[in-house]
């Protein structure tokens, strides 16, 4: 979870934000200049990989890092994160 997550940000040049998340758990996205948006199979079931400039995004599931993992420009209040540009 936490590679995919490294991976992603560092990929699209530390610039964008990044959600990786279970597919499994359920969620809200409200994300605003989506750049990558793509399922990914991995040992422990498939997640969702998101690369974007800003929105919010809620988490209503396990919150531990078997679940989800994110990078950027954040505030967070539980599983509710709102993430600004970097720009």
């Amino acid at each position: 979870m936490k590679s995919l997550m490294e991976g992603a940000f560092y990929e699209s040049g530390q610039r964008y934000n990044v959600m990786v998340i279970n597919n499994a758990n359920s969620y809200t996205p409200n994300l605003h200049g989506v750049v990558y948006d793509a399922k990914v199979s991995g040992i422990h079931g498939t997640y969702r990989v998101l690369v974007f400039e800003s929105g919010q995004f809620t988490n209503h599931g396990d919150g531990g890092w078997i679940n989800w993992a994110f990078r950027g420009w954040f505030d967070r209040d539980g599983g509710y994160v709102n993430f600004r540009r970097s720009w």
